[in-house]
């Protein structure tokens, strides 16, 4: 699209705003289907690679690994797991800040989706080094993207468990956003602690995050249904 054909797009938004309307409920249900999408084809890439890849542990090994530099298939989980993982989020960050436009707090939330997204994508320019253990500036960048990745889904939790509980209309689903940020609160120095189980709680950690995720999706698919 050129910077003409782009100006009269704009135009004829703001001159219809019928046309503007439907722009918007387009992204709110489709950035909403890409939010049930996310968790669903991360999980299956994780599980299908973790099985094709030889003496692959999920009980000790990150997922990380899979997509680390030399792996098999380090490819497809950059590129299947974590960038499309990030794409995805962050269409449905879209769609969150459109179902909540005017609730307190929902810009916030919804750039927190979106930077989650985005650290997602960072997860998949940089691969890990072998083990995931930091060698290499990339191989450390990993590390750390992972590290702000973690922390910025938790601040999302419970900023959206407030916006959820300011909406007046999610109830019980703002307790289990606040019970998610809690639940990988704890769940960090327990994986620090175990090296060697770091698999297993690496996956609940971050499952518990999906899980929420795909929930938070779902619930917000049944609302749209709802509308005309």
């Amino acid at each position: 699209m050129n910077y003409e054909s782009g100006v009269r797009t704009i135009r004829h938004y703001v001159e219809n705003p019928g046309s503007a309307a439907t722009l918007k409920t387009f992204i709110r249900k489709a950035g909403t289907l890409c939010g049930m999408a996310g968790p669903v084809t991360y999980t299956i890439v994780v599980l299908l690679l973790g099985t094709l890849q030889p003496g692959f542990s999920h009980l000790t090994e990150l997922m990380s690994e899979l997509g680390e530099t030399g792996a098999p298939y380090a490819v497809v989980m950059n590129l299947a797991g974590f960038a499309l993982t990030g794409i995805l989020l962050m269409a449905f960050a879209a769609a969150f800040f459109l179902t909540f436009s005017g609730v307190r707090g929902t810009t916030g939330a919804s750039l927190l989706l979106a930077l989650v997204g985005i650290l997602y994508l960072g997860e998949a320019r940089f691969s890990c080094d072998a083990g995931c253990i930091p060698v290499t500036g990339p191989g450390l960048l990993h590390l750390e993207i992972g590290e702000l990745l973690v922390i910025s889904a938790v601040l999302a939790e419970f900023l959206i468990a407030y916006v959820q509980r300011s909406a007046g209309k999610a109830e019980g689903y703002w307790q289990y956003s606040v019970t998610t940020g809690v639940l990988v609160l704890f769940l960090i120095p327990v994986m620090l602690s175990r090296p060697d189980l770091q698999g297993l709680f690496q996956r609940l950690l971050v499952g518990i995050i999906l899980l929420w995720w795909e929930v938070l999706a779902i619930w917000m698919y049944r609302q749209d249904r709802k509308q005309p």
